[in-house]
């Protein structure tokens, strides 16, 4: 259970996996398929190959093929984990054919990585993932979720926490040299109703687990006072709103299976019920409800800053991308 211009690299991803799953042969056709008498082995290149330099000077990065396939391992796992499903080596596989059209959106954050780090030379990470090894009951629990998730190790998760909150940040530095009067904001809502218009709505979060039993303890456990975002780390089955505690965020009508919508659209707020579906069983809090129709100016305005910020700062993100020189090198990843 799942609630991160052009085409999203994502949903290019999707296609051409199951392009390809669908494109294998049968055991029937593999053995009756002529094998050539002689093939030509290509080795793909070394790790330390450079794919790409982005900038120029000292400054530059110059990214290799083994920061490429790293940055190509994690994003099949999002993907995976949305759906579900943990990263496996089969599965990394099969997404193979779609190496060269992930690279030039990798190419791209490279660029956004390089402004970064040339903007906030001085950053300093001082946080910590929410997810690590006190959230779950063993270590091995740890590091399977890590794997699942696309990380090598724990070393290797703090390394791109520490590149997204340098990212964010700078993303955020760039979103606060823009600011917009009353009146932009007014005409903004005005001019674009249609997305304040919003249905029921419910916010929800959840526990997946693959028998009643369990289910039930986890929920008495709940109704005593047990932290729920702890529990789903620790105890759900989706890796998709695990790591977010079990969050998966507000839902309108029909978004879910009927079981889970019936309950998400009539259970009391905050009080844990048992759903079953063709997942498992689920333990659902609904943690807010909204009712449909125009939402308020004064409730959007919030909102509709935020919008325009991002707007504005993703157009000056662009103008900046596109002065930054990179030499790459496609060839060398496929």
């Amino acid at each position: 259970m799942t609630a991160r211009p052009r085409t999203s690299w994502p949903t290019m991803l999707v296609g051409g996996a199951l392009a390809l799953l669908g494109a294998q042969l049968t055991p029937a056709q593999a053995q009756t398929a002529a094998v050539p008498a002689q093939q030509t082995v290509h080795l793909p290149p070394a790790p330390g190959t450079v794919v790409a330099v982005i900038g120029q000077g000292e400054a530059a990065l110059r990214v290799t093929r083994a920061d490429f396939d790293r940055a190509f391992r994690l994003a099949v796992a999002e993907l995976l984990n949305r759906q579900g499903l943990p990263l496996r080596q089969e599965l990394l596989a099969s997404f193979a054919p779609s190496r060269g059209q992930f690279f030039e959106q990798f190419v791209r954050e490279k660029q956004i990585e390089y402004l970064a780090r040339q903007a906030l030379p001085d950053f300093t990470w001082t946080g910590r993932p929410r997810i690590g090894p006190q959230s779950f009951t063993t270590s091995e629990a740890y590091l399977e979720y890590l794997r699942g998730a696309g990380y090598r190790d724990e070393a290797d998760y703090h390394a791109e926490a520490e590149r997204g909150a340098l990212i964010a940040a700078y993303r955020q530095s760039l979103q606060e040299r823009f600011a917009f009067s009353d009146a932009q904001i007014e005409s903004y809502y005005r001019l674009n109703r249609k997305q304040f218009i919003q249905r029921d709505e419910a916010c929800v979060r959840h526990i997946l687990v693959p028998g009643q039993p369990q289910a039930r303890d986890l929920r008495q456990l709940l109704i005593g006072g047990g932290d729920f975002a702890l529990l789903a780390r620790t105890q759900s089955r989706d890796p998709g709103s695990a790591a977010q505690g079990g969050d998966l965020g507000c839902v309108t009508p029909g978004q879910t299976v009927p079981a889970f919508d019936e309950v998400v659209f009539s259970a009391a707020l905050g009080l844990p019920q048992l759903v079953r579906t063709d997942h498992g069983w689920h333990v659902v809090e609904v943690t807010e409800r909204r009712s449909a129709g125009l939402l308020p100016l004064d409730q959007a305005a919030g909102q509709v800053r935020q919008t325009l910020a991002r707007e504005a700062a993703a157009r000056y993100l662009q103008t900046l991308i596109d002065r930054v020189p990179v030499q790459s090198y496609p060839e060398r990843v496929s």
